[in-house]
């Protein structure tokens, strides 16, 4: 009885919000990456254009704990991966790296325009500590926050109730 009463519970028990990486993957590819990669990882090394997901992320582990010598903790190089993934398809990325002091700290493609709302009112956008934050008012739930990055007449939208970054199409 006990059982039943546990896997009915899972089953109507909303999905828990995903956590937040609390890592900066655009900043970790600027400095760890990009001195040979470039910006958009095009000036050297395997070329990624076409690749699946699985062999993008096997390599950018690969050159993370090789010759990069920059290693990745658990889970992030899924984060970097969708990150190269995005310049491929010419899509803007986006990720919410963490919730501090009624703030959304975000990073987001280079040269793309961040907006978010939270209940249709916009939030108020500024940098903190060299970061782009959005404040929350007092009372409101951050999880609840939409934030959206433009780039190049795309739009990659976040809910942060559902996800952490932005997936590449």
């Amino acid at each position: 009885m006990v059982v039943g009463f546990l896997s009915l519970a899972a089953v109507l028990s909303p999905a828990a919000p995903p956590e937040l990486p609390d890592f900066r993957p655009v900043r970790y590819y600027a400095q760890a990456c990009s001195r040979c990669h470039g910006d958009d990882g095009k000036t050297f090394g395997p070329k990624l254009a076409g690749k699946s997901r699985e062999e993008v992320e096997k390599k950018v582990a690969s050159m993370a704990s090789g010759s990069a010598q920059a290693p990745l903790k658990p889970g992030r190089s899924e984060v970097v991966t969708d990150l190269v993934l995005s310049w491929g398809r010419k899509q803007p990325f986006l990720v919410a790296t963490k919730h501090e002091a009624g703030r959304i700290y975000v990073e987001a493609s280079r040269g793309a325009k961040l907006t978010a709302k939270l209940g249709g009112h916009a939030l108020r956008q500024e940098k903190h500590r060299g970061q782009e934050t959005f404040l929350v008012p007092s009372g409101k739930y951050w999880r609840d926050a939409v934030v959206t990055a433009s780039l190049n007449g795309k739009a990659k939208t976040l809910r942060l109730s559902e996800r952490a970054w932005t997936q590449p199409d």
